[in-house]
């Protein structure tokens, strides 16, 4: 049975233009979404995604994010719609007392007196100002997750034995692991090493479903994992394209320009932070096909006929039958 490309589904688009998304059937249960756009690069979950320097303070000097805070507004990414009025999406924040409470459970600071206040002495009150970010005078904004709410970033310092990259934030991902503190930047995909994607707003496609992108005019390729969250209500995006740098660094440091995406919808497990998994799925997925079909889905994902090539050599690298070249005759050449 050949493959049935649906009618193109309307209303996505990458961060220039629309793009065509087109529901995909074949044989042996064989489903997918392709379509083909640029990438938008989310570093976020990686643990020196966020930081900003701050004097006084050696921890948090001289930081080099991934998201520059040498670029003016880099931190409004961690927001809400990249919008600084609006809440942290992508940093971990939290009150004074929730803080506190951090610093207490991994034994950093004594617990309450059983009587009277709870007073910290100095040397709890300079680790908790160490830890717990709570800047209002920024050129930027105050640092407060929303006006009044009293949350703030917590800061990777090297007291607790969680951090990973001294003096950045704690960086944020719509999946995370349930076995972790949320305070522990363990807990989430790093989005420099681990590929993933928002989750796009395709029926049957979920947290934790996998995929194959290609970059068209080289071939490159990698598997990845839905495995982060937009800032709509249902956590998916219409704003395809946006992937972890992971993605960024297999494509050669590329963005701009053509790839190929194609979406396996119902294909999840539960481990997302295993690259293996998502190679595994993609493979066996792929494998459903005929070479005739792997055809015709490269052809459908690039227009450009060394394009088209690139695109179906690393499919077939990636689990689909290989490329099928015609016998030519000796003498006749056909």
């Amino acid at each position: 049975m050949p493959l049935d490309f649906a009618k193109p589904l309307q209303g996505f688009h990458d961060k220039k233009k629309s793009v065509r998304v087109h529901p995909v059937t074949g044989p042996g249960g064989f489903l997918a979404f392709v379509y083909t756009c640029m990438l938008n690069v989310d570093w976020d979950g990686a643990p020196d995604c966020y930081g900003l320097d701050r004097p006084g303070f050696p921890e948090q000097t001289g930081l080099t994010p991934w998201e520059s805070s040498k670029r003016v507004g880099s931190l409004s990414n961690a927001r809400r719609d990249s919008d600084w009025s609006k809440d942290w999406v992508g940093v971990y924040n939290v009150t004074k007392a929730e803080a506190i409470r951090i610093l207490r459970h991994h034994g950093l600071i004594p617990p309450k007196s059983a009587k009277g206040a709870d007073v910290l002495s100095k040397a709890s009150e300079a680790l908790l100002e160490k830890f717990w970010d709570n800047r209002t005078d920024e050129k930027i904004g105050s640092l407060e997750n929303l006006r009044g709410d009293g949350k703030f970033p917590i800061v990777q310092i090297s007291e607790m034995p969680t951090t990973m990259k001294r003096g950045y934030y704690v960086s944020t991902t719509g999946w995370f692991d349930r076995s972790k503190e949320l305070w522990d930047p363990h807990c989430y995909l790093d989005a420099s090493a681990i590929p993933y994607s928002v989750v796009p707003d395709l029926v049957g496609v979920s947290m934790g479903d996998y995929g194959l992108v290609v970059r068209n005019k080289t071939g490159a390729r990698t598997p990845y994992v839905c495995g982060d969250s937009s800032g709509s209500k249902t956590g998916k995006s219409r704003k395809l394209g946006e992937c972890s740098g992971a993605v960024y660094l297999a494509m050669g440091k590329e963005n701009e320009g053509d790839f190929s995406f194609i979406v396996f919808p119902r294909s999840g497990s539960s481990t997302l932070n295993d690259p293996g998994a998502a190679e595994r799925t993609v493979r066996t997925q792929l494998g459903l096909l005929s070479a005739d079909d792997a055809d015709d889905l490269a052809n459908h994902l690039a227009s450009d006929a060394n394009d088209r090539f690139r695109v179906r050599t690393a499919m077939a690298q990636a689990g689909a039958p290989a490329i099928v070249i015609p016998a030519v005759d000796a003498v006749t050449s056909a």
